[in-house]
C-alpha cells in the first residue's frame, strides 16, 4: 500500500479522466459565486430595508422640507417688509407734500419771497467727490432711517400746524378788530361825547360818530363778524348791527337801505348798506357806534377817521 498525498490528477495518462472533474469543479465554483452574490445582495437589501435606514431617509426628508419652509417664510417676510416700506415711503411723500403746502401758505402770509422760499424745489446741496464709502445700505438701516425721518416729519408737521394756527388766530383777531373807515368819503359832522342835540337843543351824550356823506355812499363793515340785526330800529332808522366777538359790536344807522341779513357772515371792508337819512336824522349821514360788552365806546379808538383811509 502506498502512503502520501493523493493528487487530484496525476500522470499524463489520467488527463482524460481529470477533465470531467475539472469541469465539475468549475461549475461548482460558478454556482458558489452566484450564490455568494445573491447572498450579499440579499443582505444589502435587508440592511437598506431595515428600520434604521428608513428612519435616516425620513429624517433627511424632514430636514429638507424644514429648509424649504424656512426659505419660504424668509421670502414672504422680505416681501412683507418691502411692501410695508413702500407704503411708509408713500405716506412720507404725502406728508412732505402737505408740509410743502403749509410752508407755502405760511410764506405767503408772512410776505416772504416765494422764489427764495420755494417749497416745491429740492434743497440745493453739493460738495466735492470723495473715494470713501460707508458700504452697502442694509435693509435694517434703511428701515431705521425711514422711521427717523417719519419722526422728524411729524415733529415739523406739528410745529408748522401750530404756527399756522397762531397766524390764523392773529389774522382772525385782526379781522374782527374794528379798524379803517366805515364810509367811502364824507366828513365827520359829529364826534363821540357831549353835544347839543340838533332836535331839542339840549346837552346830551352822543354815543357814536356821524359821517355826513352823499345819499347812496357805500357803507362798509369795519371788521369781520356776524349780522345780528338788519332793518328798521327806533330812532336809528334802517340799522345794521354786527357782532365781532370778544364783546365787540358795531352799529351802522340811518341807512337808506341795508344789503345784508341777520345771520350773514360779513368780512372786513364788505359793503353792507348805503348812506341815507332814515330815522331820527336831519340829513344823509352815517351814525356809527362801537360797543364793548354792551357799553358804548369812542369809535375813534378803533377806526380811522382820516378821510383818505378807506376799506376794501
Amino acid at each position: 500500500m502506498k502512503t502520501g498525498t493523493t493528487k487530484f490528477c496525476a500522470g499524463s495518462d489520467s488527463i482524460a479522466h481529470c477533465l470531467p472533474k475539472l469541469a465539475a469543479a468549475a461549475v461548482l465554483l460558478l454556482v458558489g459565486m452566484v450564490a455568494l452574490s445573491g447572498w450579499l445582495g440579499y443582505h444589502q437589501g435587508v440592511r437598506d430595508a431595515s428600520p434604521d435606514g428608513q428612519a435616516y431617509r425620513i429624517q433627511v426628508k424632514h430636514l429638507l422640507d424644514a429648509d424649504k419652509r424656512a426659505l419660504a417664510v424668509a421670502s414672504r417676510r422680505l416681501d412683507e417688509r418691502l411692501e410695508a416700506l413702500a407704503l411708509r415711503l408713500g405716506t412720507l411723500q404725502a406728508e412732505v407734500m402737505r408740509l410743502d403746502a403749509v410752508g407755502e401758505r405760511l410764506a405767503r402770509r408772512g410776505g416772504l419771497d416765494l422764489d427764495e422760499f420755494n417749497f416745491n424745489a429740492e434743497p440745493a446741496r453739493g460738495g466735492g467727490e470723495t473715494q470713501e464709502s460707508s458700504g452697502e445700505v442694509s435693509t435694517i438701516a434703511l428701515v431705521s432711517d425711514v422711521d427717523r425721518l417719519a419722526g422728524l416729519l411729524r415733529d415739523r408737521s406739528d410745529k408748522l400746524s401750530l404756527l399756522e394756527q397762531l397766524l390764523l388766530s392773529k389774522e382772525l383777531q385782526t379781522e374782527v378788530l374794528p379798524s379803517g373807515r366805515p364810509v367811502d368819503g364824507g366828513w365827520i359832522s359829529a364826534r363821540y361825547g357831549m353835544r347839543t342835540d340838533p332836535f331839542d337843543g339840549k346837552r346830551k351824550f352822543h354815543h357814536g360818530i356821524d359821517f355826513a356823506a352823499k345819499p347812496g355812499t357805500r357803507i362798509r363793515a369795519v371788521a369781520s363778524g356776524v349780522v345780528v340785526r338788519s332793518g328798521p330800529a327806533p330812532g336809528f332808522g334802517n340799522l345794521v348791527e354786527i357782532k365781532h366777538g370778544n364783546g365787540l359790536v358795531t352799529r351802522y344807522a340811518h341807512c337808506r337801505e341795508t344789503l345784508v341779513h341777520v345771520g350773514d357772515v360779513v368780512k372786513r371792508g364788505q359793503v353792507i348798506a348805503h348812506v341815507g337819512s332814515t330815522g331820527r336824522s336831519t340829513g344823509p349821514h352815517l351814525h356809527f357806534e362801537v360797543l364793548k360788552d354792551g357799553r358804548p365806546m369812542d369809535p375813534a379808538r378803533y377806526v380811522s377817521l382820516d378821510k383818505v383811509t378807506k376799506l376794501g
